[in-house]
């Protein structure tokens, strides 16, 4: 029996300014075996038309006995080098408390650190100026002296820019390219969504009108208390979902060549509806099942302790964490090497 209902995912953006992301921002919907359409205003949204289009989803299916699970394409947590950089009021918090706690201010011991708004360029500077350190940065030359940022990230602490996740992804889906979340700038950062998004979390922390559980915050197993009767949050990767038939999909809908944000929310949401339904008809593959998905236990207790402060990504494959030690190792260092190459490149657009 299908865990849920309803499937709503979204392709995210902090490039812009939030008045200005309706050319960047799309939302998709599946309902039940329906294949999934592009949901809202031509499917177009701000970063708070968004949140506001999901939250009136999500109370909509409470009201009619449905359970849904959605998501955005940004990170839901941060790495363990800007969890300790933050200090106090996150570093020592658990996941909710430390999103807003950065939402309101409310940490960095003796000094309030800068508080975490929609204007990713502006916090990334504050948040350097407050900690001391060039943690924030960008590839992009002209951009790192328009936003007062450094131009290349830390090198001393190599792995702790990363969460377990994304070290985990680099290891079992190299097709895709998992960025850390403290670049900001270029086709592969991701620290502008993720600092809008948190900013919009928090808000949806606070909305006492949506029953939302946040994976795998609320517990690493989907069977776990705090999941039942309610919808559910998730963090997408879409690179690492499958995308064939996207062509046929594309020229029914009318999208021009260049529809990448519709794809990827597209794909996320025809993932996840297939994992949760093996009688869907046309199913996917070789998937696995969502309930299998959306269960952590396989996480030793060391991990499953971070994983519940940083977040992951739904779909990233199991990794036998007793021999991580010698998985790691050289693909480890030669991937991360990858990503360096990746943003030195970028210095050059």
């Amino acid at each position: 029996m299908p865990l849920f209902d309803r499937y709503l995912f979204a392709d995210y953006s902090g490039a812009q300014a939030n008045n200005a992301q309706n050319t960047a921002i799309r939302l998709w919907r599946a309902v039940g075996d329906e294949d999934p359409h592009p949901f809202g205003p031509n499917g177009a949204y701000t970063r708070e038309t968004l949140r506001q289009q999901i939250v009136e989803e999500l109370i909509d299916a409470s009201e009619n006995g449905e359970r849904v699970v959605f998501g955005f394409d940004h990170q839901y947590g941060w790495p363990p080098l800007l969890n300790s950089l933050a200090g106090p009021g996150v570093v020592d918090q658990d996941w909710p408390t430390a999103v807003l706690n950065l939402v309101a201010g409310a940490y960095g011991g003796g000094q309030p650190g800068p508080v975490l708004i929609d204007n990713p360029q502006g916090f990334a500077a504050d948040f350097n100026a407050h900690v001391g350190e060039g943690v924030f940065w960008t590839g992009l030359h002209q951009m790192a002296e328009n936003w007062g940022l450094p131009n290349q990230p830390l090198q001393d602490r190599k792995t702790d820019r990363f969460r377990l996740v994304e070290i985990t992804a680099l290891l079992t889906h190299p097709a895709g390219n998992p960025a850390a979340a403290d670049m900001l700038g270029g086709p592969t950062a991701v620290a502008g969504q993720t600092i809008c998004g948190l900013f919009h979390i928090a808000q949806m922390l606070q909305e006492e009108a949506v029953n939302v559980a946040w994976w795998p915050f609320d517990g690493l197993e989907i069977d776990g208390e705090a999941y039942q009767d309610k919808h559910v949050a998730v963090e997408i990767y879409p690179s690492i979902f499958p995308m064939g038939g996207w062509d046929i999909v594309q020229a029914a809908v009318g999208l021009p060549a260049d529809a990448d944000h519709d794809r990827d929310a597209w794909r996320s949401t025809r993932l996840v509806q297939h994992a949760d339904r093996p009688d869907i008809p046309a199913r996917l593959p070789g998937i696995t099942g969502l309930w299998e998905m959306l269960n952590l236990n396989w996480l030793g207790q060391a991990q499953g302790t971070r994983v519940r402060k940083e977040g992951w990504m739904i779909g990233v494959a199991q990794i036998d964490w007793q021999h991580a030690h010698i998985i790691a190792g050289e693909q480890l260092d030669a991937a991360l090497a990858a990503l360096a190459e990746a943003a030195h490149i970028a210095h050059l657009v």
